[in-house]
C-alpha cells in the first residue's frame, strides 16, 4: 500500500511538497513538521508513488472549538482532546488530480475511528473549503491564520464513530 507512516527521513520532501503547495506565509519549518512527528507519529502519513514521497498528511489530537497554532515548534497535544485536528493535507504538483489526497484524508478518518473520536476540525487555506465539504466538513468561523491568509475554520461530526 502505498500509504506509510512517515518518518525523519522524509522531512526534507516534506518541506518540498509543502512548497508547491502553500503561500510562502503559510510554509512551516522543519522542526515544526518533526515536532508534530514526535508527538503524534500516527497521524503523520505520506503516499509514496515511483518510489518517491509525493502526498502527506498531518493530523493530531486537539480540542473542538479551537485551532492548533501554525509555526509552532514546541506544540503540545492538550490532554483534553476531543477530536483530531487534521492540519495538513498536500500533494506534489505533478501527481494532483489522482486521488491522492482523498486516500490520504479517509486514512486519517480510520486513524480517528482507532482513537474512537467522532469529530474531526482544521483550517482551510486558500479557497479550499468547498474540497473539504465533498468530505462533509463545514465552516463554522472565518479567521487570520496567517499573515495575509485568511482561513475557514471547518468540523466534521462522524457519528458512525463509536465513542
Amino acid at each position: 500500500m502505498p500509504i506509510r507512516r512517515l518518518e525523519l527521513a522524509d522531512i526534507p520532501e516534506v518541506l518540498r511538497i509543502q512548497k508547491e503547495a502553500y503561500a510562502p506565509q503559510l510554509l512551516e519549518s522543519a522542526a515544526t513538521f518533526i515536532r508534530k512527528l514526535t508527538l503524534f507519529p500516527d497521524g503523520c502519513l505520506g503516499y509514496d508513488s515511483d518510489g518517491a514521497l509525493c502526498g502527506y498528511a498531518f493530523a493530531h489530537p486537539w480540542r473542538s472549538g479551537s485551532v492548533a497554532p501554525l509555526h509552532d515548534e514546541l506544540l503540545e497535544l492538550p490532554p483534553d482532546a476531543d477530536c483530531l485536528f487534521v492540519h495538513d493535507v498536500a500533494v506534489a504538483e505533478r501527481q494532483r488530480g489522482r486521488g491522492i489526497g482523498r486516500k490520504l484524508i479517509l486514512a486519517l478518518f480510520g486513524i480517528g475511528e482507532r482513537m474512537k473520536v467522532a469529530r474531526y476540525t482544521l483550517v482551510a487555506v486558500q479557497a479550499s473549503e468547498s474540497y473539504w465539504q465533498r468530505f462533509g466538513f463545514r465552516a463554522v468561523e472565518t479567521l487570520g491564520y496567517a499573515q495575509g491568509i485568511q482561513g475557514a475554520r471547518m468540523t466534521l461530526e462522524r457519528p458512525d464513530t463509536e465513542v
